[in-house]
């Protein structure tokens, strides 16, 4: 397959005047990809400063594979060599030329995370964080059991991904280059490696589990999981509230954070009335033992991820933030 999508960006470039090369990036470029992966390419282009598709009907469009293909300005590969979390790290990093010619930039130096990618990765935290509480409400009230069941394992998954986001982006803004990797043990072990001891034991926390259960939607879930996925979610939104506070406090990361604060606590607002009603609401017991049975233990133990996200719009409130700030200025002067 690979010598065919050569050809086929061959063929590409010949038909896109714009394009100066063609990488084959991601897991099919690190050899760390599953059978079914996609193929991963972008087109390096002569002019402009926005990532974008590629136009349609290019020859490697035609290939009887996956192929997501993105096209990528040559000024902004420059642009973001050392940016932490932007797809163009990958690119330089693992990237391998499947047609044309490129300059592939220096890779090497002192990396820092730009706000707009800090932003991304805890937008995902805040959104994952919601879409895990929108699960535990539903949890026990479809009226069929492997309906209730198939939604713990979206919950799992949910806080799972929420945690990880959250870890990543914690690394990113301390200037922490984190692995390709959905273990958070990998995580805080980098964050100790690099000095930051403190910073480590903020992630121990939303640990554990989580980089198995990245994939619960589609392997299941345990009892044990289920229980540890709702100590995993309070820790996080606690984590979640602390960080975009302390990002508020730092000036390059102030006028993101503030936005992200008004999206946690958006989301916050909306879901603590559904999952506060949802407690008061009886569920009927499912047909598997008590030891056996995910939503049991979704449901007993939900009671304690409400109290944390009603916490969250007070610990992003202006005020808190204010005090947080000042409290660091005369600190840090």
């Amino acid at each position: 397959m690979l010598s065919s999508i050569r050809n086929a960006a061959e063929e590409s470039l010949k038909a896109w005047p714009d394009a100066k090369a063609v990488v084959l990036f991601g897991s099919r470029a690190r050899g760390d990809h599953s059978p079914l992966s996609d193929w991963d390419i972008a087109f390096i282009t002569s002019g402009g400063e926005r990532i974008g598709p590629v136009p349609t009907g290019l020859p490697i469009h035609g290939l009887p594979c996956k192929v997501e293909c993105l096209a990528l300005p040559e000024a902004v590969v420059r642009r973001k060599a050392l940016a932490i979390g932007h797809v163009v790290r990958g690119i330089i990093r693992d990237g391998k030329l499947l047609a044309g010619s490129w300059n592939r930039p220096n890779s090497r130096g002192a990396v820092t995370m730009r706000p707009d990618e800090y932003a991304r990765l805890v937008r995902n935290a805040i959104t994952f964080t919601g879409n895990a509480v929108a699960r535990a409400v539903e949890i026990g009230e479809t009226g069929n059991c492997w309906d209730d069941i198939n939604l713990c394992n979206h919950f799992v998954a949910e806080s799972a991904d929420a945690a990880e986001h959250l870890a990543k982006a914690k690394l990113g803004r301390h200037g922490i280059e984190y692995s390709r990797t959905h273990d958070l043990g990998q995580l805080a072990s980098q964050a100790r490696r690099a000095g930051f001891s403190d910073l480590a034991r903020d992630i121990d926390p939303i640990n554990g589990l989580a980089g198995k259960q990245h994939m619960a939607a589609y392997d299941g879930v345990t009892v044990e999981g289920c229980q540890h996925a709702v100590r995993r979610l309070r820790a996080e939104i606690i984590l979640l509230g602390e960080e975009i506070r302390s990002a508020r406090s730092v000036p390059s990361f102030a006028e993101t954070a503030n936005e992200l604060a008004r999206n946690a606590t958006n989301m916050a607002r909306k879901q603590v009335p559904a999952l506060r009603q949802a407690l008061s609401r009886e569920v009927k017991p499912s047909r598997l033992p008590l030891d056996q049975d995910p939503v049991a233990a979704i449901v007993q133990t939900r009671t304690t991820i409400v109290d944390a996200l009603g916490e969250l719009p007070i610990c992003l409130a202006p005020e808190k933030i204010a005090a947080n700030r000042s409290t660091n200025e005369r600190q840090w002067g």
